[in-house]
């Protein structure tokens, strides 16, 4: 049975500190400004549109409650999908709502509540029903958690926009708004989910979240349709329904750090290390793992890697209770880095283009690349970006390896592929 954590305030050091950090006391503020609102709130009408219920939401508090939902999402074969967590007090997100929206209804299930919520994440990871979310990987990821399995049947709005015409990554109200012409209220998603009762405001909110996610899906996908760029849209989505994809995973991790691109192959590897330390420490003290070591530290560390305890007094910003009890595991996880043969290191192709005159030729194609995705409708932003076009060339011109990047393969390679390739071997031409 899995069930909500707990809320009785048992938690460790590490917990404590955190829950009186800026961003707690933050949301705290945040959610008591909200509250005093909340007082003369008055539920809005809800516009008579196709796929729209305009039902109130129901809370979801009991099993059988539970079951009979279950069985209508079934029934109805697709339904909207959200959750309200709090991310900053503990490793993983602490689940507080979960938001469920079928064109007939909709539904508040509070895990804090006593029911076993395991059947909503076999309902999303369910092949047979369709899950509509807005940039969902957060909500999706606790399926992944709980049922070591993947979400099975994922239709994201926010991916699905950027073939129709539409900005990429496009706020949820705002891609509501262009395609109901409906104005959401501002959203309260910094704010104390975990309090309770739930005014009859943060009930309209969260239940706005999914109100009108079949109206947005089905308006995507007749445009992606007449586009026929449903194949494209269908290859983007399917991470989603890849457990690994929401899974720890370290390289992903590190590139995903601030200029650790910049970093060279073996000093890459340093970080790769660290990122996997920090997760394992954060996993063990259940908090959030850039709250136990920041991720400029972890940058430090790896451009000048530490080869003692001692040499970790030099590292500005590490906490002194890392020096303290992982100081060794600091120092050991750099050594074993260090170790890492030549060939295994990670593959690094720099952006950076010394010859001033190849970087104006890439200014050149970068602009046809522009040209090309909006004469297809796609937006840049989800195709490709400025410094994917630089390496791509980089790797092309130095004769290495293409088969980490995303313009190698797929629907990108089929739209820029004869491009990049025409543009890039015209590099030798003299200007004319």
């Amino acid at each position: 049975m899995i069930k909500a954590m707990p809320r009785d305030g048992s938690d460790t050091s590490g917990q404590r500190w955190i829950a009186n950090s800026y961003r707690a006391k933050q949301r705290r503020r945040r959610h008591q400004s909200t509250e005093e609102l909340a007082q003369d709130f008055v539920v809005p009408p809800i516009p008579e549109l196709p796929y729209v219920p305009q039902s109130r939401p129901f809370l979801v508090e009991s099993d059988g409650a539970l079951a009979e939902l279950v069985n209508h999402v079934k029934q109805a074969g697709s339904f909207g999908y959200d959750t309200e967590f709090i991310g900053e007090l503990s490793y993983s997100p602490q689940l507080c709502l979960i938001q469920i929206a079928t064109v007939e209804r909709i539904a508040l299930v509070d895990p804090f509540a006593d029911l076993d919520i395991t059947p909503v994440w076999e309902l999303v990871a369910d092949p047979i029903v369709e899950t509509i979310v807005h940039a969902g990987v957060q909500d999706l990821e606790p399926v992944v958690r709980h049922l070591d399995r993947a979400p099975a049947n994922v239709f994201d709005t926010q991916i699905a926009a950027g073939f129709a015409h539409l900005r990429y990554p496009i706020g949820l109200r705002d891609l509501v708004a262009k395609i109901t012409d409906v104005e959401l209220g501002k959203a309260l998603t910094f704010t104390s989910w975990d309090n309770r009762p739930l005014s009859a405001m943060h009930q309209h909110y969260a239940a706005d979240d999914v109100r009108y996610l079949p109206a947005v899906r089905a308006a995507l996908v007749t445009i992606v349709e007449a586009l026929h760029r449903m194949d494209w849209l269908a290859e983007e989505l399917q991470p989603l329904t890849d457990a690994s994809f929401f899974r720890f995973n370290p390289a992903i991790q590190g590139d995903r750090i601030k200029n650790s691109d910049l970093l060279a192959p073996r000093q890459r590897a340093v970080l790769y290390e660290l990122v996997a330390l920090r997760d394992k420490e954060a996993r063990t003290q259940d908090v959030p793992p850039r709250t136990l070591v920041k991720d400029g530290v972890l940058m430090e560390m790896s451009r000048n890697p530490v080869n003692s305890i001692e040499e970790l007094g030099r590292i500005r910003g590490l906490p002194k209770k890392m020096k303290q009890h992982r100081g060794q595991a600091l120092v050991d996880a750099t050594a074993k880095a260090k170790k890492i043969p030549k060939r295994d290191l990670p593959r690094v192709v720099s952006s950076d283009i010394p010859d001033p005159e190849i970087r104006t030729k890439i200014d050149a194609l970068w602009k046809k690349v522009v040209a090309v995705c909006d004469h297809h409708s796609v937006d840049t932003q989800l195709t490709v970006s400025r410094r994917q076009v630089s390496r791509y060339c980089q790797a092309v011109l130095s004769n290495r390896p293409l088969t980490n990047s995303p313009l190698s393969r797929g629907w990108r390679q089929r739209l820029l592929g004869s491009l990049l390739d025409e543009g890039i071997a015209g590099f030798d031409e003299p200007d004319e």
